[in-house]
Parts: structure tokens; C-alpha cells; sequence
């Protein structure tokens, strides 16, 4: 009996959401952005920018994993399934095709990290080009979101000018048309869908009339969803003592809760999963079971509403701290629980950088957002991180309903308030603002209040396009103090540098990008070059 599964767990991130415009927005050589990795290989290699991009290549990891091929993984083994992982299909070809030409059941693709049908079906077609009879199957949140959206747009479609940019982004647009996926699994969480589907085809019995899946029949898509499925968040935590991985160079990600308190405008994941939250007592005993790199454990806790009010994060930071669990962490986190004495307790516990969603600095777009925060609150927070040592990235949300040069001025303003004299360092993500089918700003009402036309990134509103936020995008990173540097691809510190070189890796390379999109720089820039080379040979990668 043939039990042999191919878990595909994701894929390397597409840069969503002003993507395109975010990677012109970073100090380039010869084309290649100039991450650590890249610049790295650069000046080792006198500075030829071909032979570094090869040995980059050649020596690329992955900077972390991701929790949902894991949790899978586990589930499947649990049941008696001979489970080989890609965690991410571009590093792993070469495994995924040799485990194609040996004998399995079927390809199972969770599309939980992967941004868009189009992405999937790149996949999918691989897949079927090295092994055409291979059965694959697709489920997870991008299959549950495609299903919600396709729902929606029933009673409310939208011009036939984006959709071809819709069936791009979301399956089930055009239900005629087939996608090199065999069968998706429509639900909300869909483990023990999966494994009943697997277990028929494992003995060889149909299972064209299960519940929650879509199954292309007769020239069309066929949804049998009348009982979709709601299972347990997580029902069984992860032993990651006990999973044949390595995790030498980069973070083990721990999921710890779904769905989030808040009610963004903006936001298309608050309307598609219940809130769950794990037991403080339940992620401390999952936290023991990462083993230890170096003497420490290495953790990005992925959700964003771990952290949610004060108490929580002063239960689990410390009971990080009371185990002795010797962590180095990074989470997403909400400005309105931090204040100087979580911030320190954060930063006691192990936490060393954070991911903020600022979205805006100006108060009345922070308001059309329903973000529930101030200008003057996230100032405080991101000061108190930053006097702590705790790093901050914040994400802005640029082209919201609302949006102007004069707000945009604020957000700028509120940025280079930013007090980064402290151990902190700084970083910024801009994303040009998207309309989202599942969102509260794409509901009939809103889109009438605000004059809102369009889809995902091509839209109008009554105070700005797409092109103008795109534009205003630019002069955020042009106009923010280099002290706060944009993101690149890379991990989130420069080993093997003291605060004070990092903080000053990160302002050279700011600038030296300003200056290639000539703004007046102000140091000499050979003197700039020179300086990130000493401080890149120094580091280590």
C-alpha cells in the first residue's frame, strides 16, 4: 500500500502589495539589490557582481521555515504517512524532481505562504511536467480565501477590466477554466479533510462526493461545501525535537494563535478565521522542544495576535524568562500594549526585534483605517522598544482612503520623530495600499463613502490613484532620515557587528541608495562605500 505524500509547504515570498516598487526603492549593483548576503559575496570577490551573484546562489538558505509545513508534516507522520518535506519549492527542485520519479501517493501543496494562484499553478505545472500523473492536492488559507472571494463577487462582481488580474491573484474566478491542481480542500482548516481524502485514495475507494472539496467535473468546478469543515486550531502542538530538519541558519517559527482582535479597514484575513489562542502553558511546553543553537533558541512567533494585550504579554515573556528558555525572539506586535515596562520585559525575555503595523501617521487616515492607536501612542511605543534594544520594523500602508500629500507629510514627520539615539535599530516597509474583495473597505457602503474604484492594485478613490500612492510611496523613502532604512530580502541583524556598526551598515547603505536616485548626499560617496565594505568584510554571514 502506497503511503509515500510530497508536502510543499511554500515558496519564496513574492513581494505583494507595491512590490515592484519596494525593490526600486533599495541600493542596487549592476541590477542586484545590495542585501547583506549580496554584498557579502561582492567585496569578496573584488567586487565582480556576476561571480558574487553565483556564490550567493550557490550558498542561499532559507532565513526561516515555515510553521505550517511542519505542523503538517507532523500530522500526516502521526497518521501513518511516509512524509517527505520541500519547505520551499525554488531551493529544493532537484529533491522534489527525484522524489517525483519514485513511487507516491500524491503531492500535497499548502497554500498557506504562497501569495497567489498564479504562484500555485507555477508549482503545480513543474510538478506535472516532471510527473503528468501525479495526483496533487491543494488546500489551506489561499484555497479558503479563493472560495470566500468567489462567494462575495457573486452578488457584487467587479468590471471586467480587472478580472484578469483577479484570476491572477484568487482561484474560482472563472470556474471553466482548470487549474493544473487536481483537487482543492475548501475549508477553513482542513487536516482532517485531508486525511479522509487520503485515506480513500490510499485504498482505492472514490471520493468524488466528499464534503469540502472542489473537483473539476464536466467543464466546470464542482464545490461540495454544504458542511464545511471546522476543526481545532492546532489540535496537536509541535515536537520539533522529533522532525528530521535543520535549522543551523535560520529561526524556527511557532504558531500560536488565529484570526485577530481588531478590525482593520483594510485587512482581508479578519473576516476568514475565528480568534484562537493557544494556552500560555501550551506554547511554553511547544518552546522546550526547539533545540538549541549555540545555547539558544531561535523563534519567530508568526501570528499577530499573540501579543495582545498587556497582561498576555507579560504572562508569556515571563514565563519565557521563569523557564529559562534561553530565547532569541521576533514577533509581530501591537503598539498598545508597549510601554517602557514591556518593552524592557520583551527585551529580558529574549525578544530582539519586532514587526509593528503602523500603517499611517497621520490621525484621521489612522482613524478611517480603524486602527484604534494615535500618532503620539506609536511614538511612545516605538521609543520605548527602541530605548529597551528592542529593533522595530514598521509596515505603512501608503493610497488609503483618505490619503494626501498633506498626510503623507505626517506620516514622514512622525518618522523622523523616531528617536534612534538609543541600542534599537530601526526599519521601515512601505506597502502600496490594496483592495482586497474580503476587506471591509471593498464592502458597497465604503466604496460609496469614499468614491472607490478598481481591484487590488489598480484603484481610485476621491483623494488619490494608485500612481499618486505609488509616488508618495517613493518620497516616503526618499524623504525618511537614513537612521530608518528600508527593508531588503535578508535576515533581520548583521552578525558579527557591534549596535553602533550595524547602525551605521544601515545608514551608509541608506544613503548610497539616495544618492543613486540622485538626492543630494550628505557625505562623500566613495567615503560611503568604502565604509560598508570594512563593515561587510567585518561581519559575519
Amino acid at each position: 500500500m502506497n503511503n509515500k505524500i510530497i508536502l510543499i509547504s511554500g515558496d519564496i515570498p513574492d513581494e505583494i502589495a507595491g512590490g515592484s516598487l519596494r525593490k526600486d526603492l533599495r541600493l542596487q549593483i549592476e541590477g542586484n539589490h545590495a542585501s547583506i548576503d549580496f554584498l557579502h559575496y561582492y567585496f569578496k570577490n573584488n567586487k565582480d557582481s556576476k561571480l558574487a551573484l553565483e556564490r550567493m546562489q550557490e550558498h542561499i538558505s532559507p532565513i526561516h521555515m515555515l510553521s505550517n509545513g511542519i505542523y503538517l508534516f507532523q500530522y500526516l507522520a502521526k497518521r501513518d504517512y511516509d512524509v517527505e518535506l520541500i519547505q520551499l519549492f525554488s531551493f529544493e527542485t532537484e529533491k522534489l524532481v527525484r522524489l517525483l520519479r519514485e513511487d507516491h501517493l500524491a503531492v500535497v501543496i499548502s497554500t498557506s505562504f504562497l501569495t497567489s494562484a498564479e504562484q500555485i499553478d507555477r508549482i503545480a505545472n513543474y510538478i506535472k511536467e516532471h510527473s503528468p500523473d501525479t495526483l496533487i492536492i491543494a488546500g489551506g488559507v489561499k484555497i479558503w480565501k479563493s472560495y470566500l472571494t468567489m462567494k462575495k463577487l457573486t452578488n457584487d462582481p467587479i468590471p471586467d477590466k480587472y478580472f484578469g488580474q483577479l484570476k491572477a491573484d484568487t482561484y474560482f474566478m472563472d470556474i471553466r477554466v482548470k487549474s493544473p491542481v487536481d483537487i482543492f480542500i475548501v475549508s477553513d482548516k482542513g487536516e482532517q479533510t485531508l486525511i479522509d481524502l487520503l485515506n480513500r485514495l490510499r485504498s482505492g475507494k472514490d471520493y468524488s462526493s466528499m464534503q469540502n472539496l472542489a473537483l473539476f467535473k464536466n467543464g466546470k468546478y464542482v464545490f461540495n461545501t454544504t458542511e464545511i469543515e471546522h476543526g481545532e486550531f492546532m489540535e496537536e502542538g509541535i515536537d520539533w525535537g522529533d522532525l528530521p530538519i535543520v535549522a543551523d541558519h535560520g529561526e524556527y517559527p511557532v504558531m500560536a494563535g488565529t484570526g485577530c482582535f481588531m478590525k482593520c479597514a483594510f485587512c482581508d484575513f479578519i473576516n476568514i478565521r475565528d480568534i484562537e489562542i493557544r494556552s500560555t502553558a501550551s506554547l511554553l511546553d511547544e518552546l522546550k522542544t526547539i533545540p538549541r543553537i549555540d545555547g539558544v533558541r531561535h523563534v519567530f512567533f508568526t501570528n499577530d495576535n499573540l501579543f495582545f494585550n498587556i497582561k498576555k504579554t507579560r504572562e508569556i515573556c515571563r514565563g519565557i524568562i521563569d523557564e529559562k528558555l534561553d530565547l532569541r525572539w521576533r514577533s509581530f506586535q501591537r503598539v498598545d500594549v508597549i510601554n517602557d515596562e514591556t518593552a524592557q520585559l520583551m527585551y529580558e525575555s529574549g525578544c530582539r526585534e519586532v514587526l509593528l503595523g503602523i500603517e499611517s501617521g497621520d490621525a484621521t487616515i489612522l482613524k478611517n483605517m480603524n486602527k484604534h492607536t494615535t500618532p503620539e501612542k506609536i511614538l511612545r511605543a516605538v521609543n520605548a522598544l527602541n530605548k529597551a534594544g528592542v529593533n522595530t520594523v514598521s509596515t505603512f500602508i501608503v493610497g488609503f482612503p483618505g490619503e494626501t500629500s498633506q498626510t503623507v507629510d505626517n506620516t514622514i514627520r512622525m518618522i523622523n520623530d523616531y528617536n534612534t539615539d538609543g541600542p534599537g535599530i530601526h526599519s521601515h516597509c512601505l506597502f502600496l495600499f490594496s483592495l482586497f474583495p474580503l476587506s471591509n473597505i471593498f464592502d458597497k457602503e465604503m466604496r460609496s463613502k469614499y468614491k472607490i474604484k478598481g481591484y487590488l492594485n489598480s484603484w481610485s478613490h476621491s483623494t488619490m490613484n494608485c500612481d499618486e500612492a505609488a509616488g508618495e510611496m517613493a518620497r516616503i523613502n526618499d524623504t525618511v532620515k537614513p537612521e530608518v532604512s528600508p527593508i531588503y530580502m535578508e535576515a533581520p541583524t548583521v552578525n558579527g557587528l557591534s549596535i553602533p556598526e550595524q547602525k551605521s551598515f544601515y545608514a551608509a547603505r541608506t544613503k548610497l541608495m539616495k544618492a543613486q536616485r540622485n538626492l543630494p548626499p550628505d557625505e562623500n560617496e566613495d567615503i560611503l562605500w568604502d565604509r560598508l565594505e570594512k563593515l561587510i568584510v567585518k561581519a559575519t554571514v
